[in-house]
Protein backbone atom coordinates (compact mmCIF):
# COMPACT_ATOMS: atom_id res chain seq x y z
CA UNK A 1 0.00 0.00 0.00
CA UNK A 2 1.05 3.56 -0.65
CA UNK A 3 1.56 5.47 2.39
CA UNK A 4 3.70 9.09 2.92
CA UNK A 5 5.74 10.03 5.92
CA UNK A 6 5.58 13.10 7.62
CA UNK A 7 6.50 15.56 10.45
CA UNK A 8 4.57 17.61 12.47
CA UNK A 9 5.77 20.81 13.19
CA UNK A 10 4.86 21.24 17.06
CA UNK A 11 3.73 18.10 17.73
CA UNK A 12 1.03 16.67 19.37
CA UNK A 13 1.54 15.18 23.06
CA UNK A 14 -0.01 11.86 24.79
CA UNK A 15 0.80 10.35 28.09
CA UNK A 16 3.62 12.43 28.50
CA UNK A 17 5.95 12.02 24.90
CA UNK A 18 5.74 14.37 22.29
CA UNK A 19 4.83 12.66 18.65
CA UNK A 20 5.79 14.10 15.62
CA UNK A 21 6.68 11.50 13.15
CA UNK A 22 3.61 10.16 11.55
CA UNK A 23 2.44 8.22 8.27
CA UNK A 24 -0.95 8.43 6.24
CA UNK A 25 -2.12 5.81 4.34
CA UNK A 26 -5.46 5.74 2.08
CA UNK A 27 -8.63 4.57 3.40
CA UNK A 28 -9.81 1.36 3.13
CA UNK A 29 -14.14 0.75 3.03
CA UNK A 30 -13.46 -0.35 6.21
CA UNK A 31 -11.63 2.15 7.41
CA UNK A 32 -14.35 4.59 6.03
CA UNK A 33 -17.01 2.60 7.80
CA UNK A 34 -15.45 2.79 10.71
CA UNK A 35 -14.92 6.55 10.81
CA UNK A 36 -19.06 6.93 9.76
CA UNK A 37 -19.44 4.67 12.25
CA UNK A 38 -17.63 7.04 15.18
CA UNK A 39 -19.32 10.31 13.80
CA UNK A 40 -22.78 8.54 14.08
CA UNK A 41 -21.64 7.25 17.94
CA UNK A 42 -21.01 11.41 19.34
CA UNK A 43 -24.09 12.14 20.42
CA UNK A 44 -23.48 15.72 20.40
CA UNK A 45 -22.06 15.62 16.31
CA UNK A 46 -25.79 17.06 15.28
CA UNK A 47 -25.43 20.34 17.71
CA UNK A 48 -21.96 21.59 16.51
CA UNK A 49 -21.88 24.62 13.94
CA UNK A 50 -21.00 23.55 10.28
CA UNK A 51 -17.68 24.62 10.88
CA UNK A 52 -16.74 22.55 13.85
CA UNK A 53 -18.64 19.22 12.16
CA UNK A 54 -16.50 19.87 9.08
CA UNK A 55 -13.56 19.53 10.76
CA UNK A 56 -14.63 16.66 12.79
CA UNK A 57 -15.80 14.82 10.24
CA UNK A 58 -12.08 15.46 8.45
CA UNK A 59 -10.65 14.53 11.83
CA UNK A 60 -12.63 11.05 12.22
CA UNK A 61 -11.43 9.83 8.89
CA UNK A 62 -8.02 10.42 10.01
CA UNK A 63 -8.15 8.28 12.83
CA UNK A 64 -7.92 5.50 10.12
CA UNK A 65 -5.36 6.83 7.92
CA UNK A 66 -3.12 8.43 10.32
CA UNK A 67 -0.33 6.48 12.16
CA UNK A 68 2.16 7.71 14.82
CA UNK A 69 5.33 5.51 15.67
CA UNK A 70 4.66 4.38 19.02
CA UNK A 71 1.18 5.25 19.45
CA UNK A 72 -1.04 2.95 20.36
CA UNK A 73 -4.62 2.75 17.71
CA UNK A 74 -7.25 3.10 20.48
CA UNK A 75 -5.28 6.69 22.06
CA UNK A 76 -5.63 8.14 18.62
CA UNK A 77 -8.63 9.87 18.76
CA UNK A 78 -10.71 12.50 17.31
CA UNK A 79 -10.51 14.68 20.80
CA UNK A 80 -6.91 14.20 20.35
CA UNK A 81 -6.00 15.28 17.37
CA UNK A 82 -8.81 18.46 17.76
CA UNK A 83 -7.26 19.48 21.27
CA UNK A 84 -3.66 18.68 20.29
CA UNK A 85 -3.06 19.57 16.75
CA UNK A 86 -1.59 23.32 16.29
CA UNK A 87 -3.18 25.04 13.02
CA UNK A 88 0.30 24.52 11.34
CA UNK A 89 0.40 20.58 12.23
CA UNK A 90 -3.73 20.51 10.44
CA UNK A 91 -2.33 21.55 6.94
CA UNK A 92 1.14 19.66 7.31
CA UNK A 93 -1.24 16.22 7.47
CA UNK A 94 -3.39 17.93 4.58
CA UNK A 95 0.10 18.78 2.58
CA UNK A 96 0.66 14.65 3.31
CA UNK A 97 -2.37 13.44 2.32
CA UNK A 98 -2.74 15.47 -0.76
CA UNK A 99 1.26 14.12 -1.53
CA UNK A 100 -0.24 10.39 -1.07
CA UNK A 101 -3.30 11.32 -3.35
CA UNK A 102 -0.33 12.59 -6.54
CA UNK A 103 1.53 9.41 -5.61
CA UNK A 104 -1.33 7.23 -6.24
CA UNK A 105 -2.18 8.84 -9.31
CA UNK A 106 1.22 8.56 -10.81
CA UNK A 107 1.55 4.98 -9.40
CA UNK A 108 -2.07 4.33 -11.65
CA UNK A 109 -0.50 6.09 -14.72
CA UNK A 110 2.62 4.11 -14.06
CA UNK A 111 0.98 0.61 -14.35
CA UNK A 112 -1.26 2.22 -17.36
CA UNK A 113 2.14 3.65 -19.34
CA UNK A 114 4.64 0.62 -18.38
CA UNK A 115 5.35 -0.87 -22.00
CA UNK A 116 5.63 -4.93 -21.88
CA UNK A 117 8.69 -6.18 -20.05
CA UNK A 118 9.29 -2.90 -18.19
CA UNK A 119 9.15 -2.15 -14.67
CA UNK A 120 7.05 0.49 -12.24
CA UNK A 121 9.86 2.38 -11.46
CA UNK A 122 11.25 2.96 -15.06
CA UNK A 123 7.53 3.51 -16.32
CA UNK A 124 7.58 5.86 -13.57
CA UNK A 125 11.07 7.32 -14.60
CA UNK A 126 9.26 7.92 -18.25
CA UNK A 127 6.59 10.42 -16.83
CA UNK A 128 8.36 12.42 -14.47
CA UNK A 129 10.03 15.83 -14.99
CA UNK A 130 12.69 17.51 -14.00
CA UNK A 131 11.92 17.87 -10.61
CA UNK A 132 11.14 14.33 -9.89
CA UNK A 133 7.03 15.10 -9.23
CA UNK A 134 5.04 12.86 -11.81
CA UNK A 135 3.80 14.82 -14.49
Amino acid sequence: MITVKGQLIYGIECDGRLYRDYVVKPLTLANELDAIEMLEADEQYADYAQTRRTIVDTLAFWTQQLSFDGLKKDKLTVEWLMNGLTSEDYQAILASLGELHEKSLAAGRTNDTAAPGQSSSEATDAVTNTTGKPV
